[in-house]
């Protein structure tokens, strides 16, 4: 399956498509391309769910990826790409869990609790 995404937050947009499924478990998205996206020359997205208890998951997102032009990338990466990707895997965890308890569908930022959610990234 393959879908495009508008992302409000930087006027972006990015192509995705799913190359790995596994029910109820892990879903792992490679990102091909789009506009004012970063320069990857790869990027692959995973999502893993864990049963934890009744009425409880924890679902863990992370993104391996690397960038074109080489030490211009690099430092693009260092300034750009990595602190957007924190910031924007954590609203879609926040979106994520506002929606499965409320129902409500999700557009943007607003209103969600972004505290809610645990970084670990390194």
């Amino acid at each position: 399956a393959t879908r495009h995404c508008d992302l409000a937050t930087s006027g972006s947009s990015i192509e995705e498509r799913i190359v790995e499924w596994v029910d109820g478990e892990k879903m792992v998205v490679e990102i091909y391309g789009g506009k004012k996206a970063p320069p990857f020359k790869t990027a692959l997205a995973t999502i893993d769910v864990r049963d934890d208890g009744p009425d409880n998951a924890i679902v863990r997102a992370s993104i391996e990826y690397s960038l074109k032009m080489g030490p211009v990338g690099a430092l693009m990466d260092a300034t750009l790409v990595k602190p957007q990707f924190s910031k924007g895997f954590g609203g879609l965890l926040a979106g994520l869990k506002h929606y499965t308890e409320t129902g409500e569908p999700v557009d943007g930022h607003e209103g969600l609790e972004l505290a809610a959610v645990q970084n670990i990234a390194a």
